[in-house]
């Protein structure tokens, strides 16, 4: 059997270089441009999303609180999943367009919560299961390809992308991230929408 050992913890350096490329002065990149200006990005990383003023108006219509033009999401690829210390098979690509950018609600976290947000005012339409149909996903690719973009942080080590993703939500504090972060009106707002969702 296999010896499990801890995460490898990011030093200081690490955390500060990794924050100003995901949130205080990234290199943002349309969607719209995904994945033609990007190389080399079958790799492990963090990634940020980030809204424009137009879009964060609409997500804010959709959850009844202020969302804010800026950095709206935040999560990794490819990290080493604990406590067992098993690899994860994704990498920035494939979680960013195959889960996220241009795949299905079921498969993200972040895409669910963007349909919930934007149900109402993109008119989206879900099956019994809460997942949009066909049309209401191409409705809402359409409407990443047009609001959002994105910013990424490779990291060599798999080991050490659960530590520095601890280490850095609170500092990027992504308006729609929730997990171990605290109680905003928008998080609190979309939770119960999230809940909703699969109610017509």
């Amino acid at each position: 059997m296999a010896k499990v050992e801890a995460p490898r913890v990011s030093s200081p350096r690490t955390v500060q270089t990794a924050y100003a490329a995901l949130c205080d002065s990234p290199t943002l990149f349309d969607s719209s441009d995904w994945p033609e200006v990007f190389e080399g990005l079958a790799k492990s990383g963090l990634y940020s999303w980030w809204v424009d003023t137009a879009g964060a108006r609409q997500l804010s219509e959709g959850i009844d609180a202020r969302v804010k033009k800026g950095c709206l999401y935040f999560g990794q690829a490819g990290g080493t999943l604990w406590p067992n210390g098993n690899a994860s098979h994704h990498t920035l690509l494939s979680r960013i367009e195959g889960d996220q950018l241009n795949g299905i609600t079921s498969r993200s976290a972040f895409r669910r919560s963007l349909a919930a947000a934007l149900k109402s005012p993109l008119a989206l339409k879900t099956d019994k299961q809460g997942n949009l149909l066909d049309a209401s996903e191409t409705k809402l690719t359409a409407w990443m390809h047009e609001h959002l973009s994105l910013a990424v942080f490779q990291v060599t080590n798999r080991d050490e992308i659960t530590n520095l993703e601890s280490q850095l939500r609170p500092l990027v504090n992504a308006q729609l991230s929730s997990f171990a972060m605290p109680k905003s009106k928008v998080r609190v707002n979309l939770a119960q929408l999230r809940e909703d969702f699969a109610v017509a």
